[in-house]
Protein backbone atom coordinates (compact mmCIF):
# COMPACT_ATOMS: atom_id res chain seq x y z
CA UNK A 1 0.00 0.00 0.00
CA UNK A 2 2.96 2.40 0.36
CA UNK A 3 3.63 2.69 -3.40
CA UNK A 4 0.13 4.02 -4.35
CA UNK A 5 0.23 6.45 -1.39
CA UNK A 6 3.61 7.82 -2.53
CA UNK A 7 2.30 8.24 -6.09
CA UNK A 8 -0.78 10.15 -4.90
CA UNK A 9 1.38 12.40 -2.71
CA UNK A 10 3.71 13.17 -5.64
CA UNK A 11 0.76 14.00 -7.91
CA UNK A 12 -0.76 16.35 -5.32
CA UNK A 13 2.60 18.11 -4.86
CA UNK A 14 3.04 18.49 -8.63
CA UNK A 15 -0.47 19.94 -9.05
CA UNK A 16 0.19 22.42 -6.22
CA UNK A 17 3.47 23.59 -7.78
CA UNK A 18 1.83 23.91 -11.22
CA UNK A 19 -1.06 25.96 -9.79
CA UNK A 20 1.35 28.32 -8.03
CA UNK A 21 3.39 28.72 -11.22
CA UNK A 22 0.26 29.33 -13.31
CA UNK A 23 -0.85 32.18 -11.03
CA UNK A 24 2.64 33.67 -11.08
CA UNK A 25 2.92 33.70 -7.28
CA UNK A 26 6.29 33.98 -5.60
CA UNK A 27 7.12 33.11 -2.01
CA UNK A 28 7.62 35.90 0.48
CA UNK A 29 11.13 36.75 1.52
CA UNK A 30 10.05 36.37 5.12
CA UNK A 31 9.02 32.75 4.58
CA UNK A 32 5.65 33.13 6.37
CA UNK A 33 3.20 30.50 5.04
CA UNK A 34 0.39 31.98 2.98
CA UNK A 35 2.22 35.22 2.11
CA UNK A 36 3.21 35.65 -1.54
CA UNK A 37 3.73 38.37 -4.17
CA UNK A 38 0.92 38.30 -6.73
CA UNK A 39 1.77 41.47 -8.71
CA UNK A 40 5.15 43.21 -8.91
CA UNK A 41 5.25 46.56 -10.83
CA UNK A 42 9.02 46.26 -11.26
CA UNK A 43 8.73 42.85 -12.98
CA UNK A 44 5.96 44.10 -15.26
CA UNK A 45 8.03 47.13 -16.25
CA UNK A 46 11.05 44.96 -17.04
CA UNK A 47 8.94 42.73 -19.29
CA UNK A 48 7.65 45.76 -21.21
CA UNK A 49 11.10 47.26 -21.72
CA UNK A 50 12.42 43.91 -22.98
CA UNK A 51 9.81 43.86 -25.76
CA UNK A 52 10.54 47.43 -26.88
CA UNK A 53 14.29 46.77 -26.81
CA UNK A 54 14.12 44.52 -29.87
CA UNK A 55 12.68 47.25 -32.10
CA UNK A 56 15.20 49.78 -30.81
CA UNK A 57 18.08 47.51 -31.77
CA UNK A 58 16.82 47.00 -35.33
CA UNK A 59 16.32 50.74 -35.79
CA UNK A 60 19.75 51.62 -34.46
CA UNK A 61 21.48 49.19 -36.83
CA UNK A 62 19.80 50.85 -39.80
CA UNK A 63 20.70 54.36 -38.68
CA UNK A 64 24.32 53.38 -38.06
CA UNK A 65 24.73 52.16 -41.66
CA UNK A 66 23.17 55.25 -43.23
CA UNK A 67 24.99 57.68 -40.97
CA UNK A 68 28.48 56.18 -41.28
CA UNK A 69 29.33 58.02 -44.50
CA UNK A 70 28.18 61.32 -42.98
CA UNK A 71 30.30 60.85 -39.88
CA UNK A 72 33.42 60.31 -41.99
CA UNK A 73 32.96 63.62 -43.80
CA UNK A 74 32.24 65.47 -40.57
CA UNK A 75 35.45 64.14 -39.05
CA UNK A 76 37.57 65.62 -41.85
CA UNK A 77 35.85 68.98 -41.46
CA UNK A 78 36.10 69.11 -37.68
CA UNK A 79 39.86 68.53 -37.74
CA UNK A 80 40.33 71.76 -39.71
CA UNK A 81 38.47 73.95 -37.20
CA UNK A 82 40.36 74.68 -33.99
CA UNK A 83 38.72 72.68 -31.20
CA UNK A 84 41.06 73.68 -28.34
CA UNK A 85 39.98 77.22 -27.44
CA UNK A 86 40.82 77.41 -23.72
CA UNK A 87 41.37 74.46 -21.41
CA UNK A 88 40.66 76.47 -18.27
CA UNK A 89 37.17 77.47 -19.32
CA UNK A 90 36.25 73.86 -20.09
CA UNK A 91 37.51 72.55 -16.78
CA UNK A 92 35.65 75.24 -14.87
CA UNK A 93 32.33 74.59 -16.60
CA UNK A 94 32.61 70.82 -16.11
CA UNK A 95 33.14 71.22 -12.37
CA UNK A 96 30.14 73.50 -11.94
CA UNK A 97 28.01 71.22 -14.10
CA UNK A 98 28.88 68.12 -12.10
CA UNK A 99 28.07 69.83 -8.81
CA UNK A 100 24.65 70.89 -10.13
CA UNK A 101 23.83 67.39 -11.39
CA UNK A 102 24.85 65.75 -8.12
CA UNK A 103 22.73 68.17 -6.09
CA UNK A 104 19.72 67.63 -8.35
CA UNK A 105 20.04 63.84 -8.04
CA UNK A 106 20.22 64.00 -4.24
CA UNK A 107 16.99 66.04 -4.08
CA UNK A 108 15.00 64.12 -6.71
CA UNK A 109 11.53 63.19 -5.44
CA UNK A 110 9.88 59.98 -6.60
CA UNK A 111 6.87 57.92 -5.60
CA UNK A 112 7.20 54.15 -6.04
CA UNK A 113 4.42 51.58 -5.64
CA UNK A 114 5.37 48.28 -4.03
CA UNK A 115 4.26 44.80 -4.96
CA UNK A 116 0.73 43.57 -4.25
CA UNK A 117 1.18 40.89 -1.60
CA UNK A 118 -1.38 38.17 -0.88
CA UNK A 119 -2.01 36.95 2.68
CA UNK A 120 -4.66 34.61 4.14
CA UNK A 121 -6.51 37.69 5.44
CA UNK A 122 -6.39 39.88 2.31
CA UNK A 123 -3.94 41.72 0.09
CA UNK A 124 -1.35 44.27 1.24
CA UNK A 125 0.29 47.00 -0.83
CA UNK A 126 2.20 50.15 0.09
CA UNK A 127 3.59 53.17 -1.73
CA UNK A 128 6.83 54.86 -0.71
CA UNK A 129 7.88 58.49 -1.28
CA UNK A 130 11.63 59.07 -1.66
CA UNK A 131 13.72 62.23 -1.85
CA UNK A 132 17.03 61.06 -3.22
CA UNK A 133 17.55 57.83 -1.31
CA UNK A 134 15.75 58.95 1.84
CA UNK A 135 12.28 57.59 2.71
CA UNK A 136 10.06 60.57 3.51
CA UNK A 137 6.68 58.83 3.58
CA UNK A 138 5.02 55.42 3.32
CA UNK A 139 1.33 55.12 2.48
CA UNK A 140 -0.69 51.91 2.80
CA UNK A 141 -2.71 51.51 -0.40
CA UNK A 142 -4.29 48.26 0.78
CA UNK A 143 -4.17 46.30 4.02
CA UNK A 144 -5.71 43.03 5.21
CA UNK A 145 -9.50 43.31 5.21
CA UNK A 146 -10.93 39.79 5.17
CA UNK A 147 -13.37 40.73 7.94
CA UNK A 148 -14.01 43.37 10.56
CA UNK A 149 -11.40 41.95 12.89
CA UNK A 150 -8.75 42.04 10.14
CA UNK A 151 -9.61 45.64 9.30
CA UNK A 152 -9.32 46.64 12.95
CA UNK A 153 -5.90 44.96 13.22
CA UNK A 154 -4.69 46.70 10.06
CA UNK A 155 -5.89 50.09 11.23
CA UNK A 156 -4.02 49.67 14.50
CA UNK A 157 -0.81 48.32 12.94
CA UNK A 158 -0.45 50.74 10.00
CA UNK A 159 0.75 53.82 11.98
CA UNK A 160 3.34 51.74 13.85
CA UNK A 161 4.66 50.12 10.68
CA UNK A 162 4.91 53.49 8.93
CA UNK A 163 6.72 55.07 11.88
CA UNK A 164 9.22 52.19 12.09
CA UNK A 165 9.90 52.29 8.34
CA UNK A 166 10.64 56.03 8.47
CA UNK A 167 12.91 55.54 11.48
CA UNK A 168 14.77 52.54 10.05
CA UNK A 169 14.88 53.98 6.50
CA UNK A 170 14.39 50.44 5.25
CA UNK A 171 11.96 47.51 5.23
CA UNK A 172 13.85 45.84 8.07
CA UNK A 173 11.33 46.59 10.79
CA UNK A 174 9.76 44.69 13.66
CA UNK A 175 6.52 42.76 13.31
CA UNK A 176 3.61 44.37 15.15
CA UNK A 177 2.30 42.07 17.86
CA UNK A 178 -1.06 40.57 16.88
CA UNK A 179 -0.67 41.71 13.25
CA UNK A 180 1.81 39.18 11.90
CA UNK A 181 0.37 38.80 8.39
CA UNK A 182 -0.29 42.52 7.99
CA UNK A 183 3.28 43.28 9.06
CA UNK A 184 4.79 40.65 6.77
CA UNK A 185 2.81 41.86 3.78
CA UNK A 186 3.72 45.48 4.57
CA UNK A 187 7.44 44.71 4.77
CA UNK A 188 7.41 42.61 1.59
CA UNK A 189 5.62 45.30 -0.43
CA UNK A 190 7.88 48.04 0.97
CA UNK A 191 11.03 46.07 0.13
CA UNK A 192 9.79 45.57 -3.44
CA UNK A 193 9.29 49.35 -3.79
CA UNK A 194 12.78 50.07 -2.46
CA UNK A 195 14.29 47.48 -4.81
CA UNK A 196 12.48 49.11 -7.72
CA UNK A 197 13.91 52.51 -6.71
CA UNK A 198 17.40 50.98 -6.27
CA UNK A 199 17.61 52.12 -2.65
Amino acid sequence: MRAPTAIVTSVVAAVTVFAAWQHGSQPSSGGLPGVSVIADPAAQGAAGSGQSGGSAKSGSSKSSHSGSSKSRSSKSGSSKSGSSKSGSSKSGSSKSGSSKSSSSQSSTRQTVRGALVSTPYGNVQVEVVLVGKRITDVQALHLTDANGHSRAISAGAAPTLRREALTAQSATIDTVSGATYTSEGYKTSLQAALDQAHV
